[in-house]
């Protein structure tokens, strides 16, 4: 399979894979040529090794799709698919889908309703895509049945931004919106008896954005979500059984099904109070019958907010997956066939549990321990908190909630040290006991004004103050001000702050309208700063994630280059700033690569990323990545 990254061999990896927080030990030599042009992440091995407990078949992390073959159920939950029974309604199977995480994250509808995976599934199996590509596997979940189909382009065997898959007999139909069509090609996806209709526009057989798709032997159903609009083809797609219904009051239309003579249409606004559902309407696309199911929290939602993501009906029922907002879904609901009464609901959380990473963002290191700063963003453990991770095979030793970032996390000696940007906790050893806290508001001696970032090393803290322009380092053992010293920075971040120090170096990164700047001080703060503006290839880097310092190296981490997305590690000699190694993920974005690293941190000869997380400055809204700690190991 010529341009994606997924092997055969990697398809069918073991359960360790599918844990949630997986920890993939890695070994990659960053130092190369001093313009900075050396080897990426593309030669990383992985190793198997986990941080956590893996989850089991009926937890959930963050479903993105869901979709039936009549008889079964597959859903997608972020980095595998599990197929599911409808009677009883129970996971029988799952497919590590790791190799897949570009096609189940990309969110080519997204804005047209809560749900990002666009799947099918039909008698030749489940077919998934990234909005240019279509890949399908066996309906076993046991890595056979593999093929892949489509290049970018208008032409034929090509699509742009698919938003829709249906299957009705040897058919798959795809809603193919960047070329403002409908597409039927076989499920054998073999390229033979190629077949399209529409164009774009607002009248007959021309179409606006499509945002869905469903199909029968005697009809084809498409959200024209562009023109506000359900639209009823011939499956011959030859203009003929043109039909509309329409419903500007219920918003854009996502995911489509059909249930004998009812079509279940989920729309982001059922009842123009932004109380997102699922509308049905009668096939015949008549006013006759037509009616809201309101998706209403239950006790097992996790937020009061719930949305309806993907629907998939069945003779048991339809099936409706819920998204608490922000947070990801976390239960698969049953209706009665035709009523908005609830039949029962299946399905635990993922997130929060012991043991297990929900969203890492920071991470440090210190003696035997790995801390690291984890976003659980859904009940029951909202907000954040520290876990602690045995460092030599990375196993849970506890966890505390308290307020942490990426830049507000560091670790020292028996010492880690968090703050929520107005003063500064330490808590002990990795049993995480509360020893003290310290910060007042001011300007003095122990005053800070808003603190962005924090470092630590050799019985010291160093506090970025962003409200006063300062960094500040005192003693982490006394932890009362004791050493109290400041120097100005004469930089003020406007969106993210960064620290890292060896003990004999401080490096400081500071982002502010797009701009980069890293600076080195000497860890005594005596002495000027030198600034470089941070730069890969000649382009401004952007949403940085971490830094740290280790044995006169700085190490970056990046989400983008010039604008894009362009996950990258930079490498800086800490002396002179000059960039010695640059580590970026190669192209298709296979499973060992890091696809949004924030936190970093670097000890000895090993370095600690955090992967998976709201972007830096981005906050509220959870990366398209995937949710991991990686260990690396820099050549020296």
């Amino acid at each position: 399979m010529p341009g994606h990254p997924m092997r055969a061999g990697r398809i069918a990896r073991t359960a360790v894979a599918a844990a949630l927080g997986a920890v993939i030990a890695l070994s990659v030599g960053l130092a190369g040529p001093t313009r900075g042009d050396a080897a990426t992440l593309a030669a990383a091995v992985p190793v198997q090794k986990v941080a956590g407990a893996p989850i089991a078949l009926d937890q959930f992390q963050w479903f993105v799709g869901l979709t039936t073959d009549g008889r079964y159920l597959y859903a997608a939950d972020r980095a595998r698919i599990v197929k599911l029974d409808t009677d009883p309604t129970r996971a029988i199977a799952s497919f590590d889908a790791s190799a897949l995480a570009p096609y189940l994250i990309r969110t080519p509808r997204s804005q047209y309703g809560v749900g990002s995976a666009v799947m099918a599934a039909g008698p030749y199996g489940v077919f998934v895509t990234d909005g240019i590509r279509i890949t399908r596997i066996g309906s076993a979940l046991d890595g056979t049945g593999v093929a892949q189909y489509g290049t970018e382009g208008s032409g034929q065997g090509q699509f742009r931004a698919i938003t829709g898959m249906a299957v009705s007999g040897d058919w798959l139909y795809v809603a193919d919106s960047g070329n403002h069509r409908v597409v039927r090609i076989p499920q054998t996806l073999d390229g033979s008896d190629w077949r399209t209709f529409g164009a774009a526009g607002t009248g007959d057989g021309r179409f606006g954005t499509l945002a869905g798709i469903a199909a029968t032997d005697l009809a084809v159903f498409v959200a024209d979500a562009g023109n506000d609009r359900i639209v009823r083809l011939s499956p011959a797609l030859d203009g003929s059984g043109w039909a509309e219904y329409q419903r500007r009051e219920a918003g854009m239309y996502g995911a489509l099904q059909v249930k004998g003579q009812q079509l279940y249409i989920r729309a982001s606004d059922c009842t123009a109070d932004l109380n997102p559902g699922v509308l049905r309407v009668a096939v015949s696309l008549t006013a006759s019958g037509a009616g809201c199911i309101r998706i209403t929290p239950t006790d097992v939602s996790v937020s009061a907010r719930s949305f309806a993501t993907d629907i998939a009906v069945t003779p048991s029922g339809t099936y409706v997956g819920t998204d608490a907002h922000d947070s990801g879904i976390v239960e698969l609901r049953r209706l009665w066939p035709d009523s908005p009464s609830v039949a029962d609901t299946y399905g635990r959380p993922a997130f929060g549990l012991l043991g297990q990473l929900a969203a890492p963002q920071g991470a440090a290191v210190s003696g035997d321990t790995v801390y690291v700063c984890d976003s659980a963003s859904a009940a029951p453990l909202a907000g954040t908190r520290i876990v602690a991770l045995r460092r030599s095979d990375l196993t849970f030793i506890s966890q505390l909630e308290t307020p942490c970032s990426s830049g507000l996390l560091a670790a020292d000696g028996d010492y880690v040290f968090a703050s929520d940007g107005d003063m500064i906790q330490r808590f002990r050893g990795p049993d995480l006991a509360a020893a003290g806290s310290f910060g007042t508001a001011g300007n003095g001696r122990g005053g800070f004004a808003r603190i962005d970032a924090l470092a630590a090393a050799d019985g010291i803290v160093y506090a970025a103050d962003g409200g006063l322009g300062r960094v500040a380092r005192f003693s982490a053992d006394a932890f009362d001000g004791t050493g109290w010293k400041t120097v100005p920075t004469g930089r003020f971040p406007t969106k993210a702050a960064f620290l890292g120090t060896d003990g004999r170096t401080v490096a400081m990164a500071v982002e502010s309208k797009g701009a980069v700047t890293v600076s080195r001080i000497p860890a005594s703060l005596a002495g000027a700063w030198r600034s470089l503006p941070l730069r890969s290839s000649g382009k401004a880097v952007s949403d940085v994630g971490g830094l740290d310092v280790d044995a006169d190296r700085v190490f970056v981490t990046v989400g983008g280059v010039a604008g894009k997305l362009a996950p990258a590690l930079l490498v800086l000699r800490a002396s002179d700033l000059v960039t010695v190694a640059l580590g970026k993920n190669p192209r298709g974005s296979p499973p060992a690569a890091i696809r949004y690293p924030t936190g970093i941190a670097a000890v000895g000869s090993e370095m600690y990323i955090a992967d998976g997380v709201t972007a830096p400055g981005r906050v509220g809204r959870r990366s398209d990545a995937a949710i991991d700690i990686w260990e690396l190991e820099p050549a020296r």
